[in-house]
């Protein structure tokens, strides 16, 4: 998957969404996920520190990335993850999650106690008015 890079703002390409930073560090949501495509340095992610999993890397990149994202590209990207089933997909919808509660709680929970099915995947309906 390549995604176009435009820093400072967000870009779409064969159904990536991509989001770029000003410190050249971006997070792309696809149809296979969310990712970390580079660092503030502009290298591609690839070879990591072998003391942190897999796991704990991925929520920590995702974590700082989607502090900049608004509460609209959080629910877009959130909802990308509705059809995905990868063993990351989990990871990537707990940041999503704790970011959305961390910027509107009630909103949050208004959405974690809903009972429709047909909006249980859809945080904007919550969230963005």
């Amino acid at each position: 998957m390549h995604a176009i890079q435009v820093e400072g703002t967000r870009s779409t390409w064969n159904g990536a969404v991509s989001y770029s930073f000003a410190d050249r560090s971006s997070i792309v949501c696809n149809p296979d996920g969310c990712r970390t495509a580079v660092d503030s340095n502009g290298v591609a992610v690839a070879g990591h520190k072998p003391s942190i999993s897999p796991k704990e890397r991925l929520s920590q990149e995702m974590r700082a990335k989607v502090s900049g994202l608004t509460i609209g590209q959080l629910c877009e990207c959130f909802m990308l993850t509705n059809s995905q089933s990868g063993a990351e997909i989990p990871t990537v919808r707990g940041v999503l999650m704790d970011e959305l509660q961390s910027r509107d709680n009630a909103a949050f929970e208004l959405w974690m106690d809903t009972s429709d099915t047909a909006l249980m995947d859809n945080p904007g309906h919550f969230f963005v008015q």
